[in-house]
């Protein structure tokens, strides 16, 4: 095995066994999002990323809607709720919609905030020491009265299965939120 291969596993090896690296996040809050009250949101499903397969995006929307139910100020509408309104207005998208569009969007379905989310970065290395999965993903939260962006959060995680990896990398673009409200 080369220097730099054996370095890279050891880095594996080292990272995957140390839980304080199993996620990493950042965010920043509008001064307008109030902690304190109960908020709608709408979290519009991502229907194609060129890193993900669209059976693990199904879960990462799950698991985005389960991180923005476990703040306790948030609401979610029902997914289907929100399928059955894109059918309807034949709204195609890819990737991120665009606060504008998210903004109208929120307010057909009654919701006070949109929920936006995207793959930025996905990976699997596999190696003597077995699989270990990469992540990164933003999460961002807009107000549809207004269009602003109340919370934008950028997480990576890491794991060895997929669901661990996308999971740690949602509560890393959700930490500084969950500090914010007091969670962990």
């Amino acid at each position: 095995m080369s220097g730099k291969r054996a370095g890279i596993s050891l880095i594996g090896l080292l990272l995957f066994s140390c839980t304080s690296m199993v996620s990493q996040g950042s965010g920043t809050t509008s001064p307008t999002l109030d902690v304190k009250r109960t908020y709608t949101v709408a979290v519009v499903p991502l229907k194609s990323s060129e890193y993900v397969k669209q059976k693990d995006l199904d879960i990462l929307y799950d698991m985005v809607a389960m991180g923005l139910l476990r703040t306790g100020i948030f609401k979610v509408v029902e997914r289907n709720r929100i399928e059955d309104l894109m059918k309807e207005l034949k709204f195609q998208y890819s990737g991120l919609v665009d606060e504008g569009t998210a903004k109208e969007f929120g307010k057909m379905l009654g919701a006070d905030m949109v929920a936006l989310y995207d793959v930025i970065n996905a990976m699997m290395r596999k190696d003597e020491y077995g699989k270990a999965y990469m992540m990164e993903l933003i999460i961002k939260l807009v107000n549809v009265k207004t269009g602003e962006i109340v919370y934008f959060g950028r997480g990576t995680g890491y794991g060895t299965t997929k669901g661990e990896a996308m999971e740690n990398a949602v509560s890393g673009a959700m930490k500084h939120l969950y500090k914010m409200i007091g969670k962990k």
